[in-house]
Order: C-alpha cells, then sequence, then structure tokens
C-alpha cells in the first residue's frame, strides 16, 4: 500500500513504528507498536524510549529491586553521560550496574563508550516525590499537565537539580581507549 509521492503511508514521515503482524493474502498487514520519537543521540549513541524501557523491564525483572519511579537522561559535563534517576527502596546501584550493561547491547552506545566519547552510567537516588517532581517540572518545561506521561528517557538533564536525592555511583576514571 506504498502508494508513492501523491499519498498515504510514503508521503510523511510520522515517526510512527509499525510492524508486520501478519498478510492478508500477499499484502502486509502493519500493526502500530509506538512513535520512534524522543530518541537521545549526544555522540551517536541513539538511546531510544522503546529500547530503554525495554532494557529498564528486564533489569527490574532480573534484579527484582522495587522501583517506584525510574528514569534515564543525559548529564553534560566535560564528558557527557547518562544519568538513571531512581527513586527504590533498594539498592540502586545494582540497578545501574544491570542497566549499564543493557544498555551496552546497543552497538552505537556501546561504541560511544567505548571511544571514551561518553561516561558510565551514573545512578540519582530520589528521595522521594520523584512522580510529582518530575509531572512539576515537565509543566515547567512547557508540556501542558494533561498530556505529561511518564517515559523512561527524557532528552533534557540536569534532573539532581529538582529531584529531592543524592548521586549514589559516579563515573570511575577509566583509562584512555588505545
Amino acid at each position: 500500500m506504498l502508494t508513492g509521492p501523491s499519498g498515504g503511508l510514503y508521503r510523511y514521515r510520522l515517526g510512527d513504528r509499525v510492524r508486520v503482524s501478519h498478510f492478508h493474502g500477499r499484502v502486509p498487514v502493519l500493526e502500530f507498536s509506538g512513535r520512534d520519537d524522543g530518541v537521545s543521540d549526544l555522540r551517536g549513541e541513539k538511546l531510544s524510549p522503546a529500547f530503554v524501557q525495554a532494557s529498564l523491564n528486564e533489569v527490574l525483572h532480573e534484579t527484582g529491586a522495587p522501583v517506584r519511579f525510574a528514569m534515564l537522561a543525559p548529564r553534560n559535563h566535560a564528558i557527557p553521560a547518562y544519568v538513571l534517576y531512581v527513586e527504590s527502596s533498594t539498592n540502586p546501584e545494582q540497578v545501574g550496574s544491570a542497566l549499564e550493561r543493557r544498555l551496552r547491547a546497543n552497538p552505537h552506545y556501546d561504541y560511544c563508550r567505548s571511544l571514551g566519547q561518553l561516561g558510565p552510567l551514573q545512578v540519582y537516588r530520589i528521595a522521594q516525590n520523584a512522580h510529582e517532581t518530575y509531572v512539576n517540572r515537565c509543566a515547567e518545561l512547557g508540556q501542558r499537565i494533561g498530556s505529561i506521561k511518564s517515559t523512561s528517557l527524557h532528552r533534557s538533564g540536569g534532573w539532581e537539580d529538582f529531584f529531592i536525592g543524592a548521586f549514589v555511583s559516579h563515573p570511575q576514571k577509566e583509562l584512555a581507549p588505545c
């Protein structure tokens, strides 16, 4: 059903992610599976919310950590890195270590980490009110309250200035790549 330049699916790039669910005869039937917007790309790593959410789901299942809120966001410093902002009653460092391993399954992220263009994942433990603080900050950034949804990946950084908590892991000094 790709109709060419005059209209249809071929004409507009909407950022919709679709998959072929089955075939009707020889015609593929497409199923909407999400949006492809919200990609974070500091140094070419191309992290998508869908990939980050799947990685978080795997990590939370694997660790069994009770997490009330978790979000990944960039942190721009001399060596940029990502921060896992997490409200959890137990061991957020373990969640952070497991998430870093999962993120490195993305070849672009792994390459940027290997080159030293991105620092290791940092973990910021939120003490309280993560969701409320998140909603308030998104409203300050111009989103309508009714359209704010939780996300696994936010492209804006600096959340440590708004959440109540502290960093529990910091990037280790790494040797420069040869």
